[in-house]
């Protein structure tokens, strides 16, 4: 039992520092990642593309932290809305490295899912 702990511990801790990065450096360096944003996106329900960049990097640091409170349906749920954001995502990222990466975070944060 202590060792699968420890591993929800660690996918957390692990899948929480990449998502709170990744949400903190579309504040930090939102070009690189406007290129990311699909074209359809600008406009929708009357925002610009950049306003959408804020509204996911928003969520994705809000996530990352929702991924450290120590309650088990609070991380579960945490774990799911990455999973959930990462399937939406890998479309747009296509079969390459960027998508791999992207599949094996949405497995990562299935398998917390799992395990809480």
């Amino acid at each position: 039992m202590q060792r699968v702990r420890a591993a929800t511990w660690i996918l957390s801790i692990g899948l929480a520092v990449v998502f709170g990065y990744f949400g903190f450096d579309k504040f930090a360096e939102p070009a690189v990642w406007l290129g990311w944003m699909p074209a359809w996106m600008d406009g929708l329900f009357g925002m610009p593309v950049e306003t959408w960049l804020t509204i996911v990097g928003t969520s994705e640091i809000l996530f990352a932290i929702i991924l450290l409170i120590p309650v088990r349906n609070v991380r579960r749920t945490g774990a799911i809305l990455i999973a959930l954001q990462l399937l939406a995502i890998m479309p747009i990222a296509g079969f390459n490295d960027v998508g791999l990466r992207d599949f094996a975070l949405m497995m990562s944060a299935v398998a917390l899912a799992v395990l809480l």
